[in-house]
């Protein structure tokens, strides 16, 4: 792997994508409204935090010869195509009707990226009682 300077920019952009997918996807178990309504990425608990920073490094740095075939070499400085793959990747290991193999991706990175995803594994989504957002597997 050989991974940009700026990875951790690409980093920061695909963790704050994979956020923004996870809060959009998810309901409150007490009223039933989206996350995304009302918490963001500073309302995630530190675990929660530092659970969602480390899979995101492990899926870009373990796929990277595949992520930068997938993204244009034009787009590595820009943070909403990393942002994307954030959001894909959590559509996509969740089980969510749409994500990299949905034909956004180029063949056959998106299937790569599929995979990848896929043995990730799922992981779930709460609000704890002290009202910050908590991440499970």
């Amino acid at each position: 792997m050989n991974a940009p300077t700026n990875i951790s920019r690409i980093i920061e952009a695909v963790t704050r994508g994979y956020v923004s997918a996870m809060l959009w996807t998810t309901t409150d178990e007490q009223d039933g409204r989206y996350l995304d309504e009302r918490y963001n990425i500073d309302d995630l608990s530190v675990d929660a935090r530092e659970t969602v920073e480390l899979d995101c490094t492990r899926f870009v740095l373990e796929n990277w010869d595949v992520l930068k075939g997938a993204v244009p070499v034009a787009a590595t400085e820009r943070t909403d195509k990393w942002s994307q793959v954030g959001h894909d990747f959590w559509l996509t290991r969740c089980g969510h009707g749409a994500g990299f193999w949905d034909g956004h991706w180029s063949s056959p990175h998106g299937w790569q990226l599929t995979g990848a995803s896929r043995k990730a594994g799922e992981c779930w989504v709460y609000v704890s009682d002290d009202n910050e957002v908590e991440v499970t597997k």
